[in-house]
Protein backbone atom coordinates (compact mmCIF):
# COMPACT_ATOMS: atom_id res chain seq x y z
CA UNK A 1 0.00 0.00 0.00
CA UNK A 2 1.16 3.32 -0.81
CA UNK A 3 2.11 5.61 1.78
CA UNK A 4 0.93 9.48 2.13
CA UNK A 5 3.41 11.87 1.09
CA UNK A 6 3.81 15.43 2.57
CA UNK A 7 2.41 17.40 -0.12
CA UNK A 8 -0.65 15.37 0.64
CA UNK A 9 -0.66 15.68 4.15
CA UNK A 10 -0.47 19.60 4.08
CA UNK A 11 -3.15 19.51 2.14
CA UNK A 12 -5.27 17.37 4.52
CA UNK A 13 -4.15 20.48 7.09
CA UNK A 14 -5.37 23.14 4.23
CA UNK A 15 -8.76 21.88 4.27
CA UNK A 16 -9.03 21.45 7.48
CA UNK A 17 -7.27 24.67 8.42
CA UNK A 18 -9.56 26.46 6.02
CA UNK A 19 -12.96 24.73 7.00
CA UNK A 20 -14.23 24.94 3.41
CA UNK A 21 -17.55 22.75 4.65
CA UNK A 22 -17.00 19.26 3.18
CA UNK A 23 -18.11 16.53 5.06
CA UNK A 24 -14.91 14.32 4.68
CA UNK A 25 -11.73 14.34 3.29
CA UNK A 26 -10.29 11.22 1.25
CA UNK A 27 -6.72 10.98 0.63
CA UNK A 28 -4.05 9.33 -1.32
CA UNK A 29 -0.29 9.08 -2.32
CA UNK A 30 -0.24 12.27 -4.43
CA UNK A 31 -2.36 15.71 -4.25
CA UNK A 32 -3.87 18.09 -6.55
CA UNK A 33 -1.59 19.75 -8.41
CA UNK A 34 -3.86 23.04 -8.78
CA UNK A 35 -3.34 23.25 -5.01
CA UNK A 36 0.85 22.66 -4.76
CA UNK A 37 1.16 26.54 -4.75
CA UNK A 38 -1.19 27.44 -2.23
CA UNK A 39 0.50 24.48 0.18
CA UNK A 40 3.57 26.45 1.41
CA UNK A 41 1.76 29.21 2.74
CA UNK A 42 0.08 26.10 5.01
CA UNK A 43 3.78 25.58 6.76
CA UNK A 44 3.72 27.99 9.41
CA UNK A 45 -0.49 27.37 10.30
CA UNK A 46 -0.14 23.94 10.62
CA UNK A 47 3.11 24.79 12.83
CA UNK A 48 1.22 27.24 14.75
CA UNK A 49 -2.01 24.74 15.01
CA UNK A 50 -0.43 21.67 16.12
CA UNK A 51 0.06 23.08 19.39
CA UNK A 52 -3.26 24.19 20.15
CA UNK A 53 -5.07 21.66 18.60
CA UNK A 54 -4.68 19.16 21.27
CA UNK A 55 -3.48 20.32 24.46
CA UNK A 56 -3.28 18.40 27.63
CA UNK A 57 -6.25 19.81 29.93
CA UNK A 58 -4.37 20.34 32.64
CA UNK A 59 -0.67 19.97 33.74
CA UNK A 60 -0.83 17.60 36.48
CA UNK A 61 1.79 14.68 35.71
CA UNK A 62 2.29 13.11 39.39
CA UNK A 63 -1.54 13.05 39.87
CA UNK A 64 -2.29 11.59 36.69
CA UNK A 65 -0.02 9.00 37.45
CA UNK A 66 -1.02 8.44 40.61
CA UNK A 67 -4.38 8.16 39.18
CA UNK A 68 -3.92 6.04 36.42
CA UNK A 69 -2.10 3.12 38.68
CA UNK A 70 -4.73 3.04 41.28
CA UNK A 71 -6.86 2.28 38.37
CA UNK A 72 -4.81 -0.23 36.58
CA UNK A 73 -6.68 -2.16 33.81
CA UNK A 74 -5.19 -5.60 33.95
CA UNK A 75 -7.43 -6.18 31.23
CA UNK A 76 -4.80 -3.72 28.67
CA UNK A 77 -2.40 -6.26 29.61
CA UNK A 78 -0.43 -7.48 26.44
CA UNK A 79 -1.32 -11.05 26.69
CA UNK A 80 -5.17 -9.99 26.79
CA UNK A 81 -5.33 -6.98 24.13
CA UNK A 82 -5.32 -6.65 20.77
CA UNK A 83 -2.96 -8.29 18.48
CA UNK A 84 -0.47 -5.88 17.10
CA UNK A 85 -1.20 -3.46 14.01
CA UNK A 86 -0.13 -5.83 11.07
CA UNK A 87 -2.31 -9.08 13.23
CA UNK A 88 -5.32 -6.73 13.81
CA UNK A 89 -5.43 -5.19 10.23
CA UNK A 90 -5.03 -8.39 8.29
CA UNK A 91 -7.62 -10.34 10.98
CA UNK A 92 -10.24 -7.09 10.19
CA UNK A 93 -9.89 -6.68 6.47
CA UNK A 94 -9.93 -10.45 5.77
CA UNK A 95 -10.44 -13.01 8.08
CA UNK A 96 -13.24 -11.15 10.49
CA UNK A 97 -15.21 -9.85 7.58
CA UNK A 98 -15.10 -13.47 5.86
CA UNK A 99 -15.88 -14.66 9.60
CA UNK A 100 -19.00 -11.97 10.41
CA UNK A 101 -20.30 -12.13 6.21
CA UNK A 102 -19.70 -8.59 6.85
CA UNK A 103 -20.70 -5.81 3.19
CA UNK A 104 -18.90 -2.59 3.18
CA UNK A 105 -21.76 0.18 2.56
CA UNK A 106 -21.67 2.57 -0.23
CA UNK A 107 -19.40 5.29 1.88
CA UNK A 108 -17.04 2.89 3.69
CA UNK A 109 -13.41 2.38 3.09
CA UNK A 110 -12.78 -0.02 5.43
CA UNK A 111 -14.48 -3.15 7.49
CA UNK A 112 -13.11 -2.08 10.65
CA UNK A 113 -16.44 0.57 9.54
CA UNK A 114 -18.78 -2.40 9.50
CA UNK A 115 -18.37 -3.21 13.19
CA UNK A 116 -20.20 0.34 14.32
CA UNK A 117 -24.44 -0.57 13.67
CA UNK A 118 -26.30 2.32 15.14
CA UNK A 119 -29.56 1.03 13.22
CA UNK A 120 -29.14 -2.44 14.44
CA UNK A 121 -32.59 -3.10 16.78
CA UNK A 122 -30.51 -4.78 20.01
CA UNK A 123 -28.26 -1.19 19.71
CA UNK A 124 -31.28 1.39 19.44
CA UNK A 125 -32.26 -0.90 22.41
CA UNK A 126 -30.25 -0.05 25.13
CA UNK A 127 -29.78 3.57 23.64
CA UNK A 128 -33.20 4.17 24.12
CA UNK A 129 -34.13 7.03 26.22
CA UNK A 130 -30.66 7.03 27.85
CA UNK A 131 -28.47 10.00 28.28
CA UNK A 132 -25.06 9.88 26.86
CA UNK A 133 -23.61 9.21 30.51
CA UNK A 134 -26.11 6.57 31.11
CA UNK A 135 -25.52 4.62 27.85
CA UNK A 136 -21.69 4.75 29.43
CA UNK A 137 -22.71 3.19 32.44
CA UNK A 138 -24.60 0.61 31.16
CA UNK A 139 -21.46 -0.42 28.68
CA UNK A 140 -19.52 -0.34 31.81
CA UNK A 141 -21.70 -3.54 33.47
CA UNK A 142 -20.50 -5.54 30.50
CA UNK A 143 -18.26 -7.75 31.83
CA UNK A 144 -14.05 -7.88 30.34
CA UNK A 145 -13.32 -11.43 29.21
CA UNK A 146 -10.66 -12.20 27.06
CA UNK A 147 -10.96 -13.68 23.60
CA UNK A 148 -8.79 -16.84 24.42
CA UNK A 149 -11.14 -17.36 27.23
CA UNK A 150 -14.42 -16.74 25.85
CA UNK A 151 -13.71 -17.92 21.97
CA UNK A 152 -10.62 -20.09 22.43
CA UNK A 153 -8.70 -17.67 19.99
CA UNK A 154 -6.40 -14.83 20.49
CA UNK A 155 -8.48 -12.76 18.39
CA UNK A 156 -12.61 -12.25 17.91
CA UNK A 157 -14.72 -9.73 16.72
CA UNK A 158 -18.57 -9.99 17.65
CA UNK A 159 -21.22 -7.63 15.75
CA UNK A 160 -22.89 -5.29 18.08
CA UNK A 161 -25.91 -7.50 17.88
CA UNK A 162 -24.07 -10.64 18.67
CA UNK A 163 -22.37 -9.11 21.71
CA UNK A 164 -25.56 -7.74 23.08
CA UNK A 165 -27.71 -10.73 22.27
CA UNK A 166 -25.77 -14.23 22.13
CA UNK A 167 -22.64 -13.32 24.65
CA UNK A 168 -24.37 -13.83 27.66
CA UNK A 169 -25.19 -17.47 27.21
CA UNK A 170 -22.14 -18.42 25.38
CA UNK A 171 -20.98 -22.20 26.88
CA UNK A 172 -17.60 -20.77 27.54
CA UNK A 173 -18.40 -17.63 29.46
CA UNK A 174 -17.21 -17.59 32.89
CA UNK A 175 -19.59 -14.73 33.99
CA UNK A 176 -22.83 -16.55 32.92
CA UNK A 177 -25.30 -14.60 32.22
CA UNK A 178 -23.47 -11.37 31.67
CA UNK A 179 -22.61 -9.61 28.69
CA UNK A 180 -18.92 -10.30 27.75
CA UNK A 181 -16.21 -9.81 25.16
CA UNK A 182 -12.92 -8.04 24.97
CA UNK A 183 -12.06 -4.08 24.52
CA UNK A 184 -12.70 -3.44 20.78
CA UNK A 185 -16.53 -5.14 21.21
CA UNK A 186 -17.18 -2.66 24.23
CA UNK A 187 -16.01 -0.26 22.52
CA UNK A 188 -17.63 -0.12 18.73
CA UNK A 189 -20.59 -1.22 20.48
CA UNK A 190 -20.37 1.86 22.85
CA UNK A 191 -20.38 3.67 20.02
CA UNK A 192 -23.04 2.42 17.95
CA UNK A 193 -25.57 2.90 20.83
CA UNK A 194 -24.04 6.75 21.17
CA UNK A 195 -25.01 7.30 17.46
CA UNK A 196 -28.09 5.43 17.78
CA UNK A 197 -28.87 7.88 20.75
CA UNK A 198 -28.11 10.82 18.18
CA UNK A 199 -24.56 12.05 18.83
CA UNK A 200 -23.02 12.96 14.89
CA UNK A 201 -20.39 10.64 13.24
CA UNK A 202 -18.15 14.33 13.65
CA UNK A 203 -18.01 13.62 17.55
CA UNK A 204 -17.70 9.93 18.11
CA UNK A 205 -14.76 7.49 17.24
CA UNK A 206 -13.66 4.18 18.05
CA UNK A 207 -9.96 4.25 18.63
CA UNK A 208 -7.45 1.28 18.79
CA UNK A 209 -3.65 1.15 19.46
CA UNK A 210 -0.92 0.79 22.32
CA UNK A 211 -1.46 1.97 25.98
CA UNK A 212 0.07 2.06 28.60
CA UNK A 213 -2.02 1.40 31.82
CA UNK A 214 0.04 0.51 35.24
CA UNK A 215 2.92 -0.22 33.76
CA UNK A 216 1.57 -2.73 31.11
CA UNK A 217 2.01 -1.50 27.49
CA UNK A 218 -1.03 -3.58 25.13
CA UNK A 219 -3.23 -3.53 22.55
CA UNK A 220 -6.13 -1.71 23.19
CA UNK A 221 -9.56 -0.34 21.84
CA UNK A 222 -11.28 2.82 23.29
CA UNK A 223 -13.86 5.89 22.94
CA UNK A 224 -13.56 8.93 22.16
CA UNK A 225 -16.02 11.58 22.02
CA UNK A 226 -15.38 15.35 20.88
CA UNK A 227 -16.19 18.63 23.44
CA UNK A 228 -16.78 21.32 21.39
CA UNK A 229 -16.80 23.53 24.58
CA UNK A 230 -12.98 23.44 24.71
CA UNK A 231 -12.74 21.90 21.17
CA UNK A 232 -11.08 18.60 22.04
CA UNK A 233 -11.68 15.12 22.42
CA UNK A 234 -11.76 12.78 25.60
CA UNK A 235 -11.99 9.36 26.27
CA UNK A 236 -14.51 6.71 27.86
CA UNK A 237 -13.10 3.57 28.92
CA UNK A 238 -16.06 0.61 29.40
CA UNK A 239 -13.14 -1.63 30.16
CA UNK A 240 -13.11 0.27 33.81
CA UNK A 241 -15.87 -1.72 34.50
CA UNK A 242 -16.59 -5.30 34.90
CA UNK A 243 -13.89 -7.96 34.52
CA UNK A 244 -12.87 -11.86 34.58
CA UNK A 245 -9.52 -12.18 35.01
CA UNK A 246 -8.37 -15.30 33.72
CA UNK A 247 -4.63 -15.96 35.68
CA UNK A 248 -6.94 -16.57 38.88
CA UNK A 249 -10.19 -17.77 37.76
CA UNK A 250 -12.03 -14.24 39.43
CA UNK A 251 -14.56 -11.73 38.34
CA UNK A 252 -13.89 -8.79 39.82
CA UNK A 253 -17.13 -6.05 39.95
CA UNK A 254 -16.55 -2.56 39.31
CA UNK A 255 -18.27 0.68 39.02
CA UNK A 256 -15.80 1.87 36.50
CA UNK A 257 -14.38 5.61 35.57
CA UNK A 258 -16.78 8.08 35.80
CA UNK A 259 -17.96 9.40 32.36
CA UNK A 260 -15.69 12.64 32.84
CA UNK A 261 -12.91 11.51 33.96
CA UNK A 262 -11.00 11.40 31.45
CA UNK A 263 -11.87 15.21 30.81
CA UNK A 264 -9.32 16.15 33.18
CA UNK A 265 -6.54 13.02 33.69
CA UNK A 266 -4.47 12.02 30.85
CA UNK A 267 -5.53 8.65 28.72
CA UNK A 268 -1.67 7.08 28.87
CA UNK A 269 -1.72 6.76 24.82
CA UNK A 270 1.33 4.96 23.74
CA UNK A 271 0.86 4.89 19.82
CA UNK A 272 -2.87 5.17 17.87
CA UNK A 273 -3.50 2.69 15.04
CA UNK A 274 -6.86 3.55 13.68
CA UNK A 275 -9.98 5.86 14.23
CA UNK A 276 -12.98 4.46 13.24
CA UNK A 277 -16.94 4.59 12.76
CA UNK A 278 -19.62 4.16 10.62
CA UNK A 279 -19.24 6.90 8.65
CA UNK A 280 -15.25 7.61 8.98
CA UNK A 281 -12.35 5.38 9.19
CA UNK A 282 -8.92 6.89 9.27
CA UNK A 283 -5.37 4.69 9.50
CA UNK A 284 -2.97 6.80 11.21
CA UNK A 285 -0.54 4.20 10.65
CA UNK A 286 -0.67 4.69 6.93
CA UNK A 287 -1.94 8.25 6.85
CA UNK A 288 -5.07 7.47 4.72
CA UNK A 289 -8.59 7.15 4.76
CA UNK A 290 -11.87 9.28 5.13
CA UNK A 291 -12.02 11.64 7.90
CA UNK A 292 -13.71 14.93 9.61
CA UNK A 293 -12.66 18.14 9.41
CA UNK A 294 -12.27 18.24 14.07
CA UNK A 295 -10.54 14.74 13.94
CA UNK A 296 -7.14 15.54 12.50
CA UNK A 297 -5.28 16.41 15.50
CA UNK A 298 -1.57 16.17 17.35
CA UNK A 299 -2.62 12.99 18.58
CA UNK A 300 -2.97 11.97 14.48
CA UNK A 301 0.71 13.05 13.89
CA UNK A 302 2.37 12.31 16.72
CA UNK A 303 0.76 8.94 18.03
CA UNK A 304 2.19 6.65 14.91
CA UNK A 305 3.40 3.26 14.64
CA UNK A 306 6.90 3.86 13.00
CA UNK A 307 7.15 3.05 8.86
CA UNK A 308 9.30 0.45 9.25
CA UNK A 309 6.82 -1.76 11.31
CA UNK A 310 3.59 -1.30 8.71
CA UNK A 311 3.60 -4.78 6.76
CA UNK A 312 0.54 -5.68 6.16
CA UNK A 313 -1.02 -5.24 2.55
CA UNK A 314 -4.29 -4.43 1.81
CA UNK A 315 -6.29 -7.38 -0.21
CA UNK A 316 -6.54 -5.98 -4.08
CA UNK A 317 -10.59 -5.71 -3.71
CA UNK A 318 -10.31 -3.48 -0.75
CA UNK A 319 -7.59 -1.34 -2.24
CA UNK A 320 -9.36 -0.74 -5.50
CA UNK A 321 -12.41 0.12 -3.50
CA UNK A 322 -10.34 2.61 -1.67
CA UNK A 323 -8.88 4.07 -4.95
CA UNK A 324 -11.82 4.80 -6.15
CA UNK A 325 -13.58 6.52 -3.35
CA UNK A 326 -10.44 8.64 -2.93
CA UNK A 327 -10.61 9.61 -6.62
CA UNK A 328 -13.90 10.96 -5.96
CA UNK A 329 -13.49 12.93 -3.27
CA UNK A 330 -10.26 14.82 -4.37
CA UNK A 331 -12.14 15.44 -7.45
CA UNK A 332 -14.74 17.43 -5.14
CA UNK A 333 -11.39 19.12 -3.82
CA UNK A 334 -9.84 20.01 -6.79
CA UNK A 335 -13.29 22.21 -7.76
CA UNK A 336 -13.35 24.52 -4.54
CA UNK A 337 -12.69 28.32 -5.71
CA UNK A 338 -8.98 28.97 -5.53
CA UNK A 339 -9.97 32.73 -5.11
CA UNK A 340 -11.85 31.95 -1.74
CA UNK A 341 -9.21 29.45 -0.98
CA UNK A 342 -6.72 32.39 -0.91
CA UNK A 343 -8.76 34.88 0.82
CA UNK A 344 -9.01 32.56 3.68
CA UNK A 345 -5.38 31.80 3.89
CA UNK A 346 -5.42 35.07 4.44
CA UNK A 347 -7.19 35.68 7.20
CA UNK A 348 -5.92 32.92 8.93
CA UNK A 349 -2.46 34.59 8.63
CA UNK A 350 -3.27 37.78 10.25
CA UNK A 351 -4.79 35.85 13.12
CA UNK A 352 -2.29 33.95 13.45
CA UNK A 353 -0.18 36.78 14.00
CA UNK A 354 -2.39 38.77 16.15
CA UNK A 355 -2.07 35.84 18.27
CA UNK A 356 1.48 35.81 18.64
CA UNK A 357 1.85 39.36 18.79
CA UNK A 358 -0.73 39.02 22.03
CA UNK A 359 1.59 36.46 23.91
CA UNK A 360 4.75 37.95 23.01
CA UNK A 361 3.01 41.12 25.08
CA UNK A 362 1.68 39.39 27.56
CA UNK A 363 4.92 36.56 27.78
CA UNK A 364 6.78 40.77 28.13
CA UNK A 365 4.42 41.84 30.70
CA UNK A 366 4.88 38.88 33.17
CA UNK A 367 1.24 37.76 32.28
CA UNK A 368 0.93 34.16 31.98
CA UNK A 369 -0.10 33.10 28.47
CA UNK A 370 -3.16 30.62 27.94
CA UNK A 371 -0.54 27.72 26.64
CA UNK A 372 1.66 27.79 29.70
CA UNK A 373 -1.58 28.04 32.32
CA UNK A 374 -3.45 24.83 33.49
CA UNK A 375 -7.13 25.16 32.79
CA UNK A 376 -10.34 23.41 31.40
CA UNK A 377 -14.40 23.58 31.32
CA UNK A 378 -15.50 20.17 31.46
CA UNK A 379 -18.83 19.21 30.67
CA UNK A 380 -21.73 21.42 31.08
CA UNK A 381 -23.87 18.78 31.40
CA UNK A 382 -27.35 19.42 33.39
CA UNK A 383 -25.74 23.06 34.65
CA UNK A 384 -22.64 20.85 36.11
CA UNK A 385 -18.89 22.35 35.37
CA UNK A 386 -15.78 21.26 36.63
CA UNK A 387 -12.56 24.36 35.98
CA UNK A 388 -9.18 24.73 36.63
CA UNK A 389 -7.43 27.76 37.25
CA UNK A 390 -5.23 29.96 39.37
CA UNK A 391 -6.44 32.06 42.22
CA UNK A 392 -6.41 35.43 41.69
CA UNK A 393 -8.27 36.90 45.18
CA UNK A 394 -9.27 35.70 48.00
CA UNK A 395 -12.73 37.22 49.68
CA UNK A 396 -14.50 35.66 52.73
CA UNK A 397 -17.30 34.19 50.33
CA UNK A 398 -15.97 34.51 47.14
CA UNK A 399 -12.68 33.42 45.36
CA UNK A 400 -11.47 34.98 42.09
CA UNK A 401 -9.65 33.32 39.47
CA UNK A 402 -8.12 33.01 36.11
CA UNK A 403 -8.55 30.64 33.69
CA UNK A 404 -8.21 31.02 29.36
CA UNK A 405 -11.62 31.45 29.42
CA UNK A 406 -11.59 34.18 31.23
CA UNK A 407 -11.72 35.65 35.20
CA UNK A 408 -14.38 33.66 37.46
CA UNK A 409 -15.86 34.71 40.69
CA UNK A 410 -16.43 31.00 42.72
CA UNK A 411 -18.84 30.83 45.71
CA UNK A 412 -19.45 28.58 47.94
CA UNK A 413 -22.58 26.81 49.61
CA UNK A 414 -22.67 25.66 53.51
CA UNK A 415 -21.52 22.23 52.28
CA UNK A 416 -18.68 22.88 50.06
CA UNK A 417 -16.06 20.47 50.62
CA UNK A 418 -12.42 21.06 49.90
CA UNK A 419 -9.76 18.17 49.35
CA UNK A 420 -5.52 18.98 49.82
CA UNK A 421 -3.61 17.56 47.07
CA UNK A 422 -2.87 13.85 46.91
CA UNK A 423 -5.46 13.29 50.01
CA UNK A 424 -9.20 12.33 50.29
CA UNK A 425 -9.12 14.83 53.61
CA UNK A 426 -11.24 17.55 53.55
CA UNK A 427 -10.74 20.68 54.75
CA UNK A 428 -11.50 24.45 55.05
CA UNK A 429 -12.39 26.82 52.23
CA UNK A 430 -10.45 29.50 54.24
CA UNK A 431 -7.10 27.07 53.98
CA UNK A 432 -7.32 28.61 49.91
CA UNK A 433 -4.68 31.03 49.14
CA UNK A 434 -3.68 33.18 46.53
CA UNK A 435 -1.86 31.81 43.49
CA UNK A 436 -3.11 28.16 44.04
CA UNK A 437 -4.01 25.88 41.40
CA UNK A 438 -7.67 24.66 42.33
CA UNK A 439 -9.99 22.44 40.37
CA UNK A 440 -13.88 23.84 41.25
CA UNK A 441 -16.82 21.55 40.56
CA UNK A 442 -20.10 22.96 40.74
CA UNK A 443 -22.66 24.78 38.57
CA UNK A 444 -22.46 27.85 36.75
CA UNK A 445 -24.98 30.54 37.88
CA UNK A 446 -23.97 32.92 35.14
CA UNK A 447 -21.18 33.47 32.53
CA UNK A 448 -18.57 34.67 34.96
CA UNK A 449 -20.17 33.06 38.34
CA UNK A 450 -19.67 29.44 39.57
CA UNK A 451 -20.83 27.78 42.82
CA UNK A 452 -18.69 25.50 44.08
CA UNK A 453 -19.96 22.29 45.23
CA UNK A 454 -15.86 21.10 45.92
CA UNK A 455 -12.68 22.70 45.82
CA UNK A 456 -9.66 20.25 44.95
CA UNK A 457 -6.16 22.03 45.32
CA UNK A 458 -3.81 20.78 42.65
CA UNK A 459 -0.82 23.27 43.67
CA UNK A 460 0.10 25.83 45.86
Amino acid sequence: MQRLKGATFLLIAFVLALGVGLAAFFLSSGGSESLEKYLSHLQELLRAKKKDVTKLVASRAKIDQEVIYRYRLVRVSSSGGLLDLNGTDQYVEEGGAAQNDLALQPDQVSYYQTYVTPNDPAVQEIAEGKSYEAIYQEAVSWVWVEDKVLHGVDEKWLSPNYFLTESAGLSSNPVKGSIASDCESQAYTLVSALRAAGVAAENVRVVTGQVNFGGSVGGHAWVEVFDASTNSWFELEPTSGNYYDSSSGTYYESSGLPYTFFKTYRYPVVQIWTYFNDKYFWDNSRQEGNIAENWLTTETVTKQVPQSEVEYELPDDMRIIREERIRKLQEEIESINQQELRNQIERLKRRNRQQESQSSQQQESGQESPEQSQEIVIEEQEGTVVIVGKVDEVEPETITMKTRFGVFAVTFSSDAVLKEPATDDSGSIDHIEQGMTILVEGTQADASTIRAKSVQIISR
